[in-house]
């Protein structure tokens, strides 16, 4: 079961909850930010349409938080507190939780969540590994983090991300474009590596998403991404989206 990404919008009027509204509602002792006002109606709104479909919020295996640019310093503590919403409904829920800063929201919002749902009642973890490297060129050093967990049957959920060691410079400053290959090139090969460990060397095909907020990089990732994939003769799908 797949949801599109839900946002924190009041049903009968199509606007966003006040930050008085959901402390009206949640019993909180003070307003909340704005963020945690939509949150709250977000998950509020995935939970009665997970319950339509017999689910519930504490089904998912994969989470896609979005965050708009706006609030990006809140990003970490957005991603914990809808894990935090998630385990009210059951503590021993491990879904695998990606967070992705976005220079904007539809109608302006602050917070999108989308959930990937299993049914299935496996006993699973998440596993992480993360790799430090430097470019060729040296003008870029990081770290590629990469979570995987077992999805629905014998399928496999796998997310890679690159965290610059420097990310104020890396935000501000031009990205060389072979920078930038080399950033996607990284995340695609830990990716698929970590993929063949998971499944015992079975894994063999991958649908691929590709996300990024980088301006004027989108050949140079997609062409990084084919050679990734393709080179390896890796038979994968490759989807690159930009949200601009």
């Amino acid at each position: 079961l797949f949801t599109a990404g839900v946002l924190g919008l009041v049903p009968h009027r199509m606007t966003f909850p006040t930050a008085a509204e959901a402390r009206l509602a949640t019993g909180a002792a003070a307003d909340r930010p704005a963020w945690e006002a939509e949150l709250w109606m977000t998950m509020r709104s995935l939970s009665n349409m997970l319950g339509e479909m017999r689910s519930s919020l504490a089904a998912p295996c994969l989470v896609q938080v979005y965050v708009a640019e706006g609030v990006a310093s809140e990003a970490a503590k957005i991603e914990a507190r809808v894990l935090d919403y998630i385990r009210r409904e059951d503590s021993g829920s491990v879904p695998l939780v990606t967070c992705a800063v976005v220079p904007r929201l539809p109608k302006d919002g602050l917070v999108e969540v989308a959930f990937t749902i299993d049914h299935g009642d496996k006993d699973v973890s998440l596993s992480r590994d993360v790799t430090e490297f430097k470019s060729p060129s040296g003008s870029l050093t990081g770290a590629v983090a990469v979570t995987c967990r077992l999805g629905p049957g014998d399928t496999w959920f796998a997310c890679a991300d690159f965290s610059p060691a420097d990310l104020a410079a890396a935000s501000t400053a031009e990205l060389r474009t072979e920078d930038v290959r080399w950033m996607a090139e990284q995340c695609v090969g830990a990716l698929w590596a970590r993929l063949e460990r998971c499944s015992g060397g079975k894994a063999q095909s991958a649908s691929l998403l590709v996300q990024y907020a980088m301006g004027n990089a989108h050949e140079a990732v997609m062409e990084a991404v084919d050679v990734a994939v393709g080179g390896a003769d890796r038979r994968c799908t490759g989807i690159a989206s930009y949200m601009p």
